[in-house]
């Protein structure tokens, strides 16, 4: 999603910008940090002492906002988890998925807009 006005933002945002120990730019809570600390850990696992049972897998899978998971569903068919551990940023909380998925019909008039960059619509 292109960037409305740059300089309104105080690092670059396609930059990826490393300082003070956080990573800024566009993107950088919402997947990128999530799957660069999932990278990390299966590193720090795979070099540890004690080893879990069974494969472990990081999947950078897209637009799960547009596709609900048409990206996912070739990595779930081949790969079949028994856990699935999503990176979505929530401050910190632990939140405990559900085990199906509801869809609600909500019809409202006005322009539609992406929350991360309402000012475009």
């Amino acid at each position: 999603m292109p960037v409305s006005d740059s300089r309104q933002w105080t690092k670059e945002p396609f930059g990826g910008e490393l300082s003070e120990g956080r990573v800024y730019g566009r993107g950088a809570s919402d997947m990128k940090g999530a799957v660069a600390a999932m990278v990390y850990a299966l590193g720090a696992i795979a070099q540890g002492q004690e080893r879990p049972t069974g494969d472990l897998y990081v999947s950078g899978t897209v637009q799960e906002e547009n596709f609900e998971g048409v990206a996912l569903a070739s990595i779930l068919e081949e790969v079949k988890p028994e856990v699935v551990i999503i990176g979505e940023a929530t401050e910190l909380r632990l939140n405990i998925g559900q085990r199906g998925r509801g869809e609600l019909a909500v019809h409202t008039y006005g322009k539609s807009a992406h929350s991360a960059n309402p000012q475009v619509a």
